[in-house]
């Protein structure tokens, strides 16, 4: 089980193992975990939405991350909430949380093209959370 007040991993400045999802990285890459019992994750399915179907930079990639534990409902959780399609360049995959320093759902990661961390969320985000986001991903630096 896991709860979104636990402490924020991964931190700033650690590397997410990509290896593990074999896939290439751009300038600014958002990480989405999600699990698809997870109650604030259901709730940040609008917000959800809102990113994967804003105009952002094109060196800007977006990947959603599910534990191996919820593979079998992934595709559901991501049907039924209508978050299937939105990107084309969204892919979806199935990893060990714990490799990836995950260690509640929702949570977002940012990283640079190396997979270094930049910044990372925990929880439903806040309004401002929300704008600091999107400002991070909009934003070349």
């Amino acid at each position: 089980l896991f709860l979104a007040s636990q402490r924020e991993f991964p931190l700033p400045g650690t590397q997410v193992p990509i290896s593990k999802i074999e896939a290439n990285l751009q300038n600014r890459n958002a990480f989405i975990a999600i699990s698809p019992d997870c109650s604030y994750c259901i709730q940040s399915t609008e917000f959800y939405k809102k990113l994967l179907s804003s105009d952002f930079p094109a060196d800007r990639k977006f990947f959603v991350l599910f534990d191996h534990s919820d593979l079998e409902k992934a595709n559901d959780f991501l049907n039924k909430y209508e978050l299937n399609g939105l990107r084309n360049e969204a892919q979806h995959f199935s990893v060990n949380f714990k490799e990836f320093g995950v260690t509640a759902t929702p949570t977002i990661i940012i990283t640079d093209q190396k997979g270094v961390v930049i910044r990372t969320w925990v929880g439903k985000l806040t309004g401002s959370q929300e704008v600091e986001l999107f400002s991070l991903l909009k934003n070349s630096t």
